[in-house]
């Protein structure tokens, strides 16, 4: 407890004297030791008041974004990577999500959008579970991402390309650029999208990558 009242006392008297100090307050000082008129001593101590005032906010204002800057730090984080692993298969299309924050994500899942598809905020499985199940993403560099399960692919016969959702049989899709956007929430994080462009090419491959990373949803924009 003392050692929060010394640390406000040093963070207020800090302020207090480069207040007081200023160029407009060592004038109206000097008056009032020299001039006996009361008048012109009102002015020292009106401003002496509104200074001791504005150190006041001024330290709560330090503290409040030094507690928001901790907050946001420590807030859960996820972010879309398309790494080496990710583009081992030249026939596959699949996507990374990382979670660099310190604290672990419960129930994440990873939608995608595809306007030219008319594919509209459908869940994508991830790899080796179920397509109703979400994954617990657990504090790590980018390298130890987890992995969506292939969303699109070449089939067997060239010129042939599918999109394969979560639900559903897998959809065929003509050759060309798509582009996309995906969408990862979870319990206790706030949603993170990234247009994403893959490209499926004759004879038989396909090529992804991300164009705009990570961006974090706003309230405004979850209830829009």
């Amino acid at each position: 407890m003392s050692a929060s009242v010394w640390a406000f006392l040093r963070a207020f008297g800090g302020r207090w004297f480069t207040l007081m100090s200023g160029p407009l307050t060592v004038p109206l000082a000097v008056a009032a030791v020299f001039v006996q008129s009361s008048w012109l001593k009102v002015p020292f101590v009106v401003l002496a008041v509104a200074c001791g005032g504005f150190a006041c906010y001024w330290v709560w204002r330090e503290e409040r974004l030094v507690r928001t800057s901790l907050q946001d730090r420590l807030k859960p984080r996820l972010v879309f990577v398309i790494e080496e692993c990710c583009r081992r298969q030249a026939t596959l299309a699949r996507v990374g999500v990382a979670n660099t924050s310190p604290v672990s994500v419960e129930d994440a899942r990873v939608y995608i959008t595809i306007p030219s598809l008319q594919i509209d905020d459908r869940v994508l499985t991830w790899a080796g579970m179920k397509p109703d199940e979400g994954w617990n993403l657990h504090p790590g560099p980018r390298s130890s991402h987890a992995h969506t399960a292939p969303f699109v692919l070449a089939g067997d016969q060239p010129g042939r390309f599918f999109i394969q959702l979560g639900y559903g049989a897998a959809q065929p899709i003509e050759p060309g650029r798509h582009t996309g956007e995906l969408c990862v929430k979870g319990r206790n994080v706030t949603a993170t999208t990234a247009q994403v462009e893959f490209t499926c090419t004759l004879p038989w491959s396909l090529t992804m990558r991300l164009v705009t990373r990570d961006r974090v949803l706003t309230e405004n924009d979850q209830t829009t």
